[in-house]
């Protein structure tokens, strides 16, 4: 089974300066360029979280990725339920 798609496992969300999300199983190390907005917690509370928190998944101009995105949650064990191309992009690699 593909790790992001394993809803028994904890993630956390992602974002980059671009503003883009992204789901992350918590074994792996956060990658470069991108820091943790939500988690960790159950895959439909990160799902409901990227719900709420991208609703235009359009990367930000250069000219606002400088600003952050929000405020940093922690999860929500009683988080109710919240799809992965939109919320389960991978961060590309660091170069």
């Amino acid at each position: 089974m593909n790790p992001f798609d394993d809803d028994a496992a904890d993630f956390l969300v992602l974002v980059n300066d671009a503003g883009q999300h992204s789901l992350w199983p918590t074994f792996r190390p956060v990658p470069q360029g991108w820091r943790t907005v939500y988690g960790p917690g159950a895959r439909s509370g990160a799902l409901a979280y990227v719900e709420a928190n991208w609703p235009d998944i359009t990367a930000r101009p250069q000219t606002e990725a400088a600003a952050p995105a929000g405020p940093a949650h922690s999860a929500d064990p009683v988080a109710a339920t919240a799809g992965p191309a939109r919320h389960g992009s991978a961060p590309a690699p660091a170069s």
